[in-house]
């Protein structure tokens, strides 16, 4: 016998019917033992979530339960299952004869299990929360749910509002809201701005959301608000009963009926009470001075009254209200009466100045600074001072004989720092000052306190005299000087220092400070014949020497004349001639002395 070697034909019409999420219905055409004659022995039906080759087909997950072979041409089918829901398969299928000769592959058709059915609607909301209300509008907020409850994107919202509580009963009846925005992913922030609102009305509002089959979820959260009102345009009216009475010398009582909050009805918010010396109008109301303390307002038609204090007597004042609702409307300005607070009786004296003292002093004149006291006391500003000084100590009972200061300043208001330079004083003497002070009403305050000073004499700026130098010996070595000592001013008195020099060229002003210093004795009563010795001299030698005096005060005397004085040399005779007797000798009566004065020969 011829063996068997020729397999079934493959099947090219494998195909896939009812699917359910778990099974899928299978058919195909059966094929002969031999090609496409005969009966096969066995089919091998496997699937796979990916595509089935003939290189993969071992692989693939082999059915169970498939139906006996029929005679070729025969429509067979099984159904597969345990397949997973919602899940894409591929199916291929071989066939066996008897040998067993395997067919090649099918055709692999492909198709997917139906998705599981989804029960599981959306998470309520629990935060939808309202924002930004207007006079027709709210910002409504929440934090998206998912699709099956808090996981995945649900489908659409359903957004309603109701001026009553909204409960799941009543979801239904309430005023659903146009274009809410599509679901996104849970967790994320939404919001929409929901228009059309009554203004001043109170709102509720919830809200569902559903998925794509729709399962909805339960209503959200119930939070509530209003809407802001309309705008309040309509002010106070304007106060036309203004009034003063009551007038103190520095106080009075204004009175008013209290208007509305809109025109003559309800209660205002807030009145501005303000006062000044010159007629109010509307364009200078904010200029003129609050009156503190005004009333709350009263409901419309009721009296008020507020208290002005501290005015001037005697000063005439202008007062006028305006009220102001609680959205800032201003009513017009009120009536402005105006009033004058009498004057009383002056009684009280300006306070005593306690603070005089000399600020500075010098020949000839002081400055004395005080501190203004009150017109009454030390409050307000006096009419004058009565400035006074003298030789001897002022008291109260001396005041009067003391001598006028002239030009005394104008009293400062109280507190002020004041001052007045005393001229024409002379040096040496003792002043004492002091001061009364008076107001318009004739009150005089006390006697100050009393400050006395002593006048300095003037800065001394006249030098000692001119000094003129003499030879009266010389020797080899040395030589004998000798002038008249100057006084401490010009001739008179004595000068402080003398400042001897000498140089072996001529002295004049311009190098007397380049010279050499010679050690001088000290100046002795102007008048008086000094002289010193110069040793330390070489004999033959030339110099010239000059000599300056100072005072106390640093003033120098004139450069004196430069004296010529020549040492002999040593192998020169004795001078055996004597002077020649002086000419000219005159003698001047001085304080303290006689100035005697003459001519060389």
């Amino acid at each position: 016998m011829t063996p068997d070697t020729t397999p079934p034909a493959a099947i090219a019409s494998l195909a896939l019917g009812t699917w359910t999420q778990t099974s899928v219905l299978v058919s195909w055409s059966s094929p002969g033992d031999d090609g496409g004659l005969g009966t096969a022995t066995s089919y091998d039906l496997r699937f796979s979530t990916s595509a089935i080759t003939a290189a993969n087909f071992s692989s693939a997950t082999p059915v169970t339960g498939e139906p006996v072979p029929a005679v070729a041409g025969t429509t067979q089918s099984m159904t597969v299952s345990g397949l997973a829901a919602g899940t894409s398969y591929f199916f291929a299928i071989k066939t066996a004869d008897e040998i067993p000769n395997t067919s090649a592959i099918s055709n692999v058709p492909t198709g997917s299990t139906l998705v599981t059915p989804d029960t599981t609607p959306p998470a309520a909301i629990a935060n939808l929360a309202l924002g930004t209300w207007t006079q027709s509008s709210v910002l409504a907020s929440w934090t998206a749910p998912g699709d099956d409850n808090a996981a995945g994107t649900a489908a659409s919202y359903d957004l309603r509002y109701s001026t009553s509580a909204i409960t799941a009963a009543n979801f239904g009846s309430a005023t659903p809201v146009a274009g809410e925005p599509v679901p996104a992913v849970a967790g994320t922030t939404q919001n929409m701005t929901v228009s059309g609102l009554a203004a001043g009305t109170s709102y509720f509002f919830a809200m569902k959301t559903a998925d794509e089959v729709p399962n909805t979820a339960a209503i959200s959260n119930v939070p509530t608000g209003s809407t802001q009102q309309l705008p309040d345009t309509t002010p106070p009216a304007t106060i036309t009963t203004l009034g003063i009475a009551n007038m103190t010398s520095t106080a009075v009582s204004l009175t008013w009926m209290a208007p509305g909050d809109d025109g003559s009805s309800g209660t205002a918010a807030t009145y501005d009470v303000r006062w000044s010396t010159g007629i109010i109008t509307a364009d200078d109301f904010g200029a003129a001075t609050p009156v503190p303390g005004p009333p709350s307002p009263s409901p419309a038609g009721a009296p008020e009254s507020l208290i002005l204090s501290g005015l001037l007597p005697g000063q005439a004042i202008w007062v006028a209200v305006r009220a102001c609702d609680e959205v800032g409307n201003w009513s017009g300005l009120s009536n402005t009466p105006s009033a004058t607070p009498p004057v009383p009786a002056d009684e009280v004296a300006p306070a005593g100045v306690t603070s005089l003292v000399v600020e500075s002093v010098g020949p000839g004149w002081m400055t004395v600074r005080w501190n203004a006291p009150g017109d009454d006391n030390l409050s307000g500003q006096a009419a004058s001072y009565d400035l006074r000084l003298s030789t001897s100590a002022v008291t109260a009972l001396t005041f009067g004989d003391a001598a006028s200061v002239d030009a005394a300043p104008a009293p400062a208001p109280a507190g002020a720092s004041q001052s007045k330079t005393l001229l024409n004083l002379l040096p040496g003497i003792r002043y004492w000052v002091a001061l009364k002070t008076v107001d318009e009403a004739g009150n005089w305050s006390p006697l100050s306190n009393v400050v006395n000073q002593i006048i300095p004499l003037p800065p001394d700026t006249t030098p000692p005299a001119e000094i003129t130098l003499q030879l009266v010996e010389v020797d080899t070595s040395s030589a004998i000087l000798s002038w008249t000592a100057p006084g401490d001013d010009g001739v008179a008195g004595r000068a402080a220092r003398y400042e001897v020099r000498r140089s072996t060229t001529p002295l004049t002003v311009d190098n007397f400070d380049l010279a050499i210093p010679v050690p001088a004795p000290s100046p002795a009563n102007g008048g008086t014949l000094e002289s010193m010795t110069v040793s330390g001299l070489t004999p033959g030698s030339t110099w010239w020497f000059a000599i300056r005096a100072a005072d106390e005060a640093g003033d120098v005397s004139p450069f004196s004349a430069s004296l010529l004085v020549e040492t002999p040399d040593v192998d020169d005779p004795p001078d055996a001639s004597p002077p020649l007797a002086p000419i000219g000798l005159t003698a001047d009566l001085e304080t303290g002395g006689v100035r005697l004065s003459w001519s060389s020969n």
